[in-house]
């Protein structure tokens, strides 16, 4: 395989899950689908691999690693930072920047993106490498991900290898100003029904905070395409995207209770959700944006309606386990078999469905 970057999500599908990570060969088969994924560059590992071998890095850090007491706690932590603070500086060669920049204008437009880790099963924290934009933030955020992805690699494992300091390749997909996001199932949560999908929306980018508390929610019988529930939640707020964050704006008061979906928007990631469940052997969690040229598919995972059996032991102790309620939605999501109660019931979920202040409530007889 060339050290090429990969602009195609056909080249991806046909190389191997080493070269482009699990994350790259799961939107390749979307791609190969003509299921919506945003646009994405992979940067394989060999690409990594490269880099590291002409900047002769790769030897020196073996070398001092061999150099230093394994025994030591402290020595070792120090050479953990020296290689984390020279895999974030390493230069990067003309071939390898030229290739990223055109293809960030060429096919990113320079607008938004986010990095990711090329393998789904990654546990490493990427929340602070998203909105990123421009060539110098570009390259600079590259050299951060890829300095914080060793040394995720480097807490787990002793020796200094090839494989630690270019465990897998590395995924820049494009990040749009959403009109609208959510998180969409291929069985109901609740009611484990196989023949409806249950979609949460908010107006906006992703947020977990107002997806919690304010979201939209629309049950979709999947063998017709209709909605058949919808509540629709009060949100007086949403975030767009900036360089490296993100931005609350104000929704107009005539918008905040009506609708974020309608009927045929609803349809159209209905059957989406349909094709992307004939792919899997399993039901999936589906996150999801809606642009202004259509649904994106963002990230996909296995849902599972059942704990596992694995899950499902419980534990006798002294002091009692109690858990946070709040949201009714996810009352029959928490593992509760696995708590003695609940010992704290956060009432303002409730309240934000009411579209009206509490108090508007009880002075306007409305004390049901």
């Amino acid at each position: 395989m060339s050290a090429h970057l990969i602009t195609d999500l056909s080249d991806a599908y046909r190389a191997s899950d080493h070269s482009v990570g699990s994350l790259g060969k799961q939107l390749a088969a979307l791609d190969t689908k003509a299921l919506p994924v945003p646009t994405t560059i992979i940067i394989p590992q060999e690409a990594l691999t490269a880099i590291l071998e002409e900047s002769q890095l790769v030897h020196e850090l073996r070398s001092l690693y061999h150099n230093k007491s394994q025994h030591d706690d402290l020595a070792r932590y120090h050479l953990r930072e020296h290689v984390v603070d020279s895999i974030e500086n390493v230069p990067l060669p003309t071939w390898f920047t030229e290739e990223l920049l055109d293809a960030y204008h060429r096919y990113l437009h320079r607008g938004f993106i986010k990095i990711q880790h090329g393998s789904i099963e990654s546990k490493m924290d990427v929340s602070r490498f998203e909105h990123i934009q421009g060539d110098a933030n570009l390259v600079e955020s590259l050299r951060a991900f890829w300095a914080k992805m060793v040394e995720h690699e480097l807490i787990k494992h002793a020796s200094i290898q090839t494989n630690n300091l270019a465990p897998s390749a590395i995924i820049v997909q494009a990040q749009t100003q959403a009109e609208a996001s959510g998180i969409a199932y291929t069985v109901h949560p609740e009611s484990g029904m196989r023949q409806h999908f249950f979609i949460q929306a908010i107006w906006g980018c992703p947020d977990p905070e107002l997806m919690e508390q304010q979201a939209d929610t629309y049950t979709v019988d999947n063998r017709t395409n209709s909605v058949i529930m919808r509540s629709v939640g009060t949100q007086a707020r949403y975030y767009r995207r900036k360089q490296d964050s993100l931005e609350t704006i104000p929704i107009p008061a005539e918008l905040q209770n009506k609708p974020i979906l309608n009927d045929e928007l609803c349809a159209e990631l209905s059957r989406i959700l349909l094709r992307l469940k004939r792919q899997n052997l399993h039901h999936v969690e589906v996150s999801w944006e809606l642009t202004p040229t259509g649904y994106e598919i963002t990230s996909y995972k296995p849902y599972h309606t059942e704990p596992s059996k694995k899950n499902q032991k419980t534990y006798s102790t002294q002091t009692k386990i109690l858990v946070t309620g709040g949201n009714p939605y996810k009352t029959k999501l928490d593992p509760l078999h696995l708590a003695d109660g609940i010992g704290v019931l956060r009432s303002e979920y409730t309240y934000f469905s009411f579209g009206m202040h509490p108090l508007a409530a009880i002075k306007g007889k409305q004390r049901e």
